[in-house]
């Protein structure tokens, strides 16, 4: 008889990659508050001034397609959506983006429960007038040809 093992959520394994693999170059990029909106249990409060904050939350429900007509055999998406919130500069907004990238990057295929992570995308706001940057980062969580019935 097979254990029961939970299907990990999207955003948990984008935040603990995030976490895990935040390099610093030279203390200019420090690693910035990763909060899980849809954890339930980290407050959603967040404090630009005491650092730059990571919204991460799951974005438009996942896509599922039988695999070449088989019920049997799945492609599922997961999107996942990050709100990069900064007050120190545009420029600064730009290095997180390009860390978070980086990071993707590299874990592309290296992940234990999904077979590829990708960036899919990034989309940037300013609030000048209050000194505040943000930007939002897209990327997908993508299992290939899984088993539905185990």
């Amino acid at each position: 008889m097979a254990t029961y093992s939970a299907e990990p959520m999207p955003t948990l394994v984008l935040k603990t990659v995030l976490d895990e693999q935040w390099l610093t170059y030279s203390n200019t990029i420090p690693k910035p508050r990763l909060i899980d909106i849809n954890d339930g249990v980290t407050p959603l409060r967040h404090d630009l001034f005491t650092g730059d904050t990571i919204l991460i939350q799951l974005g438009t429900p996942g896509e599922e397609e039988t695999w070449r007509d088989s019920w049997y055999y799945v492609d599922r998406t997961n999107r996942v959506e990050l709100q990069i919130f900064t007050k120190v500069s545009r420029q600064r907004l730009y290095d997180l983006k390009q860390e978070i990238r980086r990071i993707i990057h590299n874990q592309k295929h290296s992940l234990d429960d999904y077979q590829v992570l990708r960036y899919t995308g990034f989309t940037e706001y300013n609030r000048e007038q209050f000194n505040m940057w943000g930007g939002n980062i897209t990327c997908t969580l993508e299992n290939n040809r899984i088993m539905m019935e185990q």
